[in-house]
């Protein structure tokens, strides 16, 4: 009898996560966890506007260096943060194959952070925003795109 495959499925956007187990390609979706990280805004954390600055010696003026927008930051914060915990699930066996839904710039991060660690083979990729979407949604969709 064959070895089922368990796939882990990541529905995600900059601050919501959820992942999901199926045995088998017609298998049901199980949600196995969802993970949210904090939406602060940017001019929660000071100006977001760099200030300008005076040339003493002429009336000249320099505009400071654009500081980090804090929202695109914490995004990458929890990205990383999620490619870690797929690090160490696949590390564990916890599943053979990835599928990642989730917009297309936020899929390129999850590409670079993947590509030392699983085969390009075994990663699957949706560039689409699910995560709002009920589990049944979702397993519908998959079923459409016959993933």
């Amino acid at each position: 009898m064959p070895k089922e495959t368990v796939y882990q499925i990541i529905v995600a956007d900059g601050s919501e996560a959820r992942i999901f187990k199926r045995i088998n390609k017609l298998g049901n979706l199980l949600q196995v966890t969802h993970l949210s990280h904090t939406r602060q805004s940017t001019h929660e954390h000071g100006p977001d506007k760099p200030g300008r600055g005076f040339e003493s010696a002429s009336p000249e003026r320099h505009a400071y260096e654009p500081k980090t927008d804090w929202h695109e930051h914490q995004k990458e914060i929890f990205l990383k943060d999620l490619i870690n915990l797929t690090h160490r699930s696949y590390n564990q066996h916890e599943f053979g194959e990835l599928i990642v839904v989730c917009p297309p710039h936020l899929l390129n991060v999850f590409r670079q952070g993947l590509k030392d660690h699983l085969d390009e083979e075994k990663i699957k990729e949706i560039n689409k925003d699910w995560t709002h979407f009920p589990l049944e949604a979702i397993q519908e969709k998959l079923q459409e795109l016959r993933i």
